[in-house]
């Protein structure tokens, strides 16, 4: 896929078994674009393996932008690695424990618990509430819109 835009979603608990990235992207595409926005991902575990990555530390002909995103407990995650392309923006996204940062630092990162009810233990019940409670992330517009007060 060339270009690619993941928007408005909600992910919820990767395994601890998995040991891999979850958002991949191709490494020095000439003209690939990407944009990850308003999503939240919620206590995923990526192995100490970057959760973003577009195999490339050290650079990239693509444009990624990953904005307005909560990634909220996880485990074992390292941040995006997304190499050194002034066409890569990490911006305005939340972020919570478990995590580490990756290559880009970004830009107007919130690093608060964005407010959610912990399901970190047992199954998600069918009647999860993924709306958080953090004022910062409501007044940013930062995660899945359809749960955004």
């Amino acid at each position: 896929i060339k270009n690619n835009t993941i928007t408005g979603i909600g992910i919820y608990g990767f395994s601890a078994n998995s040991a891999q990235r979850f958002i991949c992207t191709p490494k020095d595409q000439s003209g690939f674009t990407a944009e990850i926005m308003n999503n939240t991902f919620y206590n995923c575990y990526s192995g100490g393996n970057n959760c973003i990555d577009n195999n490339s530390a050290s650079g990239d002909s693509g444009t990624i932008k990953i904005e307005n995103n909560i990634f909220a407990v996880f485990s074992g995650a390292k941040g995006p690695r997304i190499g050194n392309n002034a066409g890569c923006t990490f911006d305005n996204n939340c972020v919570s424990s478990g995590w580490s940062a990756g290559t880009i630092a970004g830009t107007n990162l919130l690093s608060e618990d964005p407010g959610f009810t912990d399901y970190t233990t047992g199954p998600v019940p069918a009647n999860a509430d993924f709306t958080p409670g953090n004022s910062n992330v409501i007044t940013r517009r930062i995660g899945d819109t359809r749960w955004l007060p």
